[in-house]
């Protein structure tokens, strides 16, 4: 089998799966923030459901064990702080952040389902799960000319040198602009 190469989602198809989830409903104003913050925190989604409420700072998260037991401090953009914030007012008593409306842990398994219902659901043709998120949110970081060495730190990558052979392979675009553009 061959592994499919990443495909980040446009803003347009990212936007959708944030406001796919049912936000009338608790749990979907919990999956949207999930799905926002993956998004555009570039979390993985094992740091996200780790994530304790004191872990919580308004405009930055504390990621206490990321990849290879890391930690590291990423940063919250406000439409993603907002939705955060409106999950923790109606959220149950919890060790974790993002939980069950008992309280308990979530399983990644969850979100891997969730996105595969949504991508069904919004009729989005490329492929959506969790981790494709992290990609999404690398990608725009990059578009928007976000030096290399933030999103590193944002990715929580300890090698520059990783986070500049994802931002290649997420962004072809470039090669592909200055090849078609040549003349004979």
């Amino acid at each position: 089998m061959t592994k499919r190469p990443p495909e980040p989602l446009t803003r347009r198809e990212a936007l959708m799966l944030v406001y796919g989830a049912n936000t009338r409903r608790k749990t979907g104003v919990r999956n949207a923030a999930v799905i926002a913050l993956m998004w555009r925190s570039q979390l993985r989604i094992g740091e996200t459901l780790d994530l304790r409420p004191c872990d919580y700072e308004g405009d930055r998260i504390r990621i206490l064990h990321g990849k290879g037991s890391k930690s590291r401090v990423v940063g919250v953009d406000k439409n993603t702080k907002d939705l955060i914030d409106t999950w923790m007012l109606i959220k149950p008593k919890s060790d974790y952040l993002f939980c069950t409306m008992k309280g308990t842990k979530i399983d990644s398994s969850y979100y891997r389902r969730l996105f595969k219902k949504l991508q069904n659901g919004l009729g989005i043709v490329k492929r959506c799960h969790p981790h494709g998120m992290r990609h999404t949110g690398a990608f725009e970081l990059a578009k928007e000319n976000v030096p290399l060495i933030l999103i590193s730190q944002q990715l929580g990558h300890s090698n520059i040198s990783t986070t500049d052979s994802y931002i290649r392979h997420l962004c072809p675009e470039e090669v592909v602009s200055v090849i078609k553009d040549r003349e004979w």
